[in-house]
């Protein structure tokens, strides 16, 4: 991944997913980024680089969408985890 000295996210967006999907990027996105299980992997995205990452919270699996800019971890979007990234978490944590 890469390294970053804090979060940052846009604040209507924040809004917009807690509206929608009643998450908060702000505090949830964080436990997602923040597990210390999560699996990261580049986003396939044209343009800017971007990674998502595949982390528990409240016993759920979430994507969180981000990119570094400006020295942060900046939170793009979080969402429910499709199979396959469930499938790839659980891989990877297999012991």
């Amino acid at each position: 991944m890469y390294e970053f000295d804090g979060f940052d996210w846009d604040q209507e967006k924040r809004k917009l997913i807690l509206e929608i999907r009643a998450l908060d990027i702000s505090k949830d996105g964080l436990q997602v980024v923040s597990d210390p299980m999560a699996i990261t992997a580049k986003s396939p995205q044209k343009g800017e680089e971007r990674y998502k990452t595949t982390g528990m919270r409240r016993g759920k699996l979430y994507t969180v969408i981000h990119t570094p800019r400006n020295g942060k971890c900046r939170i793009i979007t979080m969402r429910r985890a499709h199979k396959d990234e469930e499938e790839a978490y659980n891989e990877y944590n297999r012991t």
